[in-house]
């Protein structure tokens, strides 16, 4: 198990909640997706319905990039300024 450290604040509990949720029904499709065989899938109804979820993954896939764009820029600024802030400062040496 990795550990976590918070660089800046307080953890956001809500939007962490909220990541966990994604990634679960993330899980659930994928394993869904995974039980339907390509070889087989066929009918007006399996495509409809696969449009329709191809449609909605689409749309969920924009939302994620634009999230994990300004997520990973706010954890590279954290993780910048968690580094400058433990490296030892340079001290003038004296004559």
């Amino acid at each position: 198990m990795s550990e976590i450290l918070s660089v800046g604040g307080t953890p956001d509990r809500a939007a962490q909640k909220l990541w966990e949720r994604v990634s679960t029904a993330s899980q659930r499709v994928a394993s869904l997706l995974e039980n339907i065989p390509w070889q087989t899938v066929s009918g007006e109804r399996s495509r409809a319905e696969l449009n329709e979820a191809g449609d909605l993954l689409k749309q969920a896939a924009s939302l994620l990039a634009r999230t994990a764009a300004r997520e990973e820029l706010r954890y590279m600024r954290l993780e910048r300024n968690a580094r400058t802030a433990s490296s030892p400062k340079d001290t003038p040496t004296r004559p």
